[in-house]
């Protein structure tokens, strides 16, 4: 999934995630499949961007939920001795801290 401007949406494409208004009441549900009207609909609630299923890879294949528990096991221990290390270690802190703004960064504005 992607979010992407209002500007560089087009019919045919699918909502990844539900379209909510300010209040949180759901305008239109994840799963719908665009067109002219829904795509007005959203700009007539003055919603910025969406978010959009991506076309899947068709020589990916799905990872069962049993191998996908076992890399979370597997990968655990270390997310967490990175996580403290970063958040201990000065400059990995700033490293960090720089990395997720540039990430928050470039999905705002290639959104």
């Amino acid at each position: 999934m992607k979010y992407l401007s209002m500007k560089k949406i087009i019919p045919g494409m699918v909502l990844a995630r539900n379209v909510l208004k300010d209040n949180g009441q759901i305008i239109l549900r994840k799963g719908l499949t665009l067109d002219e009207f829904y795509i007005n609909s959203i700009k007539r609630h003055n919603i910025q961007t969406v978010c959009i299923e991506e076309e899947r890879d068709k020589d990916r294949q799905e990872v069962s939920v049993i191998e996908k528990e076992k890399l979370k096991t597997e990968i655990r221990p270390l997310k967490n001795y990175l996580f403290k290390y970063c958040m201990t270690d000065k400059y990995m802190k700033q490293l960090l801290e720089a990395v997720i703004l540039n990430e928050v960064w470039n999905r705002w504005n290639n959104g």
